[in-house]
């Protein structure tokens, strides 16, 4: 069952018969792989969000020249209360 076991990990690793990987190599590189993906995510998010925020910011700039007032957070409570040259 080991030698099974092994056979398929080398084979995932793409380890050939000359070459010796363990069990423990494998989790190495699926963490390092999985700190990776993590990583390049957040930085995507991160853009994703700064321009989100950017589409925010003009939206209410632009009510507050038509002489609306923006509310960030609820209504009822807002966190925020804009109004024009406030």
């Amino acid at each position: 069952m080991e030698d099974q076991w092994d056979e398929m990990i080398d084979e995932q690793l793409g380890y050939s018969d000359d070459t010796e990987g363990g069990w423990a190599d494998a989790i190495v590189k699926a963490e390092r792989t999985t700190l990776f993906d993590h990583e390049r995510s957040l930085a995507s998010d991160k853009i994703i969000a700064r321009k989100m925020q950017a589409i925010v910011d003009k939206e209410t700039e632009l009510a507050l020249k038509e002489g609306r007032v923006v509310y960030r957070g609820r209504k009822s409570k807002p966190i925020k209360k804009y109004t024009q040259g406030k």
